[in-house]
């Protein structure tokens, strides 16, 4: 892989001085979170986002600044075109609907697998001999963690995201981590494959040229006044 690295980082380094060290010709962007960072005298820091694009090859780098930044500290900055986010649809009631590419990705291009429930990820990847790390990606934990495994991947990291049945980020919290994967300009992809939604509706008999996908409709309170809407 294509790195540079930068060292000789102090609490006292400016982003001026920060990007003065990198030997580069392409654009430099600093963020702090989604925030760009203008002032060039703002001190360097943990957490912070450096971007590089150099146009003349399409090529972006970028590292998360991590750990005490004593002197000592190395930023690696990582070619993003090694770096890629895979939705990887997975099925519904019948382990046989899922695709020989989908079981390509996961068995072979992906350090990791993010699963909805790692109980019922795991029994589809034993079901296939599949062995590969797993780490939980839900509703009760999204949003403590898509920004750290956003992170990974821009570290190097290739990742599946997986749910229990389905393709992921439909009425989903995958759509948070490819939201942050597309902001820090993280390579997404889309695997074709099961879901619920489109065979419902070509067996339905129902004329398929348009239709409105609502999602999950409430369970209890307004479940009628929302139908009353959609009618």
């Amino acid at each position: 892989e294509n790195h540079t690295y930068i060292t000789n980082i102090t609490p006292e380094t400016s982003i001026k001085e920060f990007v003065t060290n990198i030997k580069t010709n392409g654009a430099i962007e600093i963020y702090k979170g989604t925030e760009k960072i203008t002032n060039t005298d703002t001190k360097i820091g943990t957490g912070m986002t450096v971007k590089i694009t150099l146009n003349e090859k399409q090529r972006e780098y970028t590292a998360v600044i991590k750990g005490d930044i004593n002197g000592d500290g190395n930023v690696k900055l990582s070619d993003l075109s090694k770096m890629k986010l895979y939705l990887v649809p997975t099925p519904i009631g019948n382990l046989e609907d899922i695709t020989l590419r989908a079981l390509r990705i996961l068995r072979e291009e992906v350090d990791v697998i993010l699963a909805e429930d790692t109980r019922t990820s795991g029994n589809l990847l034993r079901h296939y001999s599949i062995s590969k790390p797993m780490m939980a990606f839900h509703i009760n934990n999204e949003h403590k963690v898509v920004t750290s495994y956003a992170e990974r991947i821009l570290a190097g990291e290739k990742m599946a995201l997986v749910t229990d049945a389905g393709t992921p980020a439909i009425s989903d919290p995958g759509f948070l981590l490819v939201r942050e994967c597309i902001r820090l300009g993280v390579e997404v992809e889309c695997l074709p494959g099961a879901t619920a939604f489109v065979p419902a509706l070509v067996n339905s008999g129902l004329s398929a040229d348009h239709f409105i996908f609502e999602g999950f409709l409430p369970h209890k309170k307004g479940r009628q006044t929302k139908i009353n809407e959609i009618a």
